[in-house]
């Protein structure tokens, strides 16, 4: 079982290494869609996918391109999505930080466009200290499954 991580850039990006030691991790969304689009098979078989969604502030979207929070959390959501059509994973593992009344259309738009890709899908929140994350702030998990 092959996993594919995305995180933010520096010693997230490194953390998200050690955790998931035999995935292949990438820190730019953009980039690895682009070379996707090129190559689809690019990196084979992939049965779970998992996004990790970064902070806002330390993504390549927006240090590269000086993009608001508001555009960037809506391309990576973008991205995401259009990665997870190509890869066609067996099961997704989705990461957020916690609805409130400013972002919470971003977490429909997520299960939304998983479930348009033919997912099945089921949140709920937990603290991050209990499934390895190195914080200890309460996320709200997507997970989504095509069986």
């Amino acid at each position: 079982i092959e996993i594919v991580a995305f995180c933010e850039v520096g010693k997230p990006f490194l953390l998200c290494k050690k955790m998931f030691p035999d995935s292949k991790a990438f820190y730019s969304l953009e980039g690895v869609v682009g070379m996707l689009r090129r190559n689809p098979k690019m990196l084979g078989k992939v049965d779970k996918l998992r996004f990790t969604l970064p902070c806002q502030d330390v993504t390549l979207l927006k240090l590269l391109n000086k993009y608001g929070t508001t555009k960037t959390a809506h391309l990576f959501i973008k991205l995401q999505g259009e990665l997870a059509d190509i890869i066609n994973a067996d099961t997704v593992f989705n990461e957020m930080v916690l609805p409130t009344p400013e972002n919470k259309h971003n977490h429909t738009q997520v299960v939304k466009m998983y479930q348009d890709l033919g997912y099945f899908t089921q949140s709920t929140v937990a603290n991050g200290a209990y499934y390895g994350n190195p914080t200890s702030h309460d996320r709200w998990l997507l997970l989504c499954s095509k069986h």
